[in-house]
């Protein structure tokens, strides 16, 4: 299942003044894929991110850009559910393993995940890019 994130509303004004000759962007260290069973809007306003005792936001390894985008280069792995998780309905790239600033975000195939199962992201199946569309 292809999971396509497009900037948050944090993400675009940095990117935007950077390309039109203002403060340089600084990448961050790391990008994390964080989950939800509510989907954020651009600013992560309203979304609910699964808190159980066993997930973690997980790292994300990004590729060389090509046809516009940049995809997964590994497979991402949640860890196995102590307790439901709920249905999974979108997803976000944070700076940060917890709190953080929101990067990147959109919607996937809805998936419930209940005890003793996991979510899992094959590699090339996320991809970033700069336009934000509904999967």
């Amino acid at each position: 299942m292809s999971h396509y994130a497009g900037p948050s509303l944090y993400a675009q004004p940095l990117i935007l003044n950077a390309f039109c000759g203002g403060a340089a962007l600084s990448a961050p260290a790391g990008l994390w894929m964080g989950l939800y069973t509510t989907e954020p809007d651009a600013a992560d306003a309203n979304g609910v991110e699964i808190a159980t005792d066993t997930y973690v936001r997980q790292p994300v390894t990004l590729g060389a850009w090509s046809s516009g985008t940049r995809a997964s280069t590994a497979d991402i792995f949640f860890p196995t559910a102590g307790a439901s998780w709920g249905t999974i309905v979108a997803f976000g790239l944070w700076d940060a393993v917890s709190s953080g600033h929101l990067w990147f975000r959109g919607s996937c195939t809805s998936t419930a995940i209940t005890i003793n199962q996991r979510y899992e992201v094959l590699a090339t199946y996320l991809t970033i890019g700069l336009a934000y569309k509904v999967t």
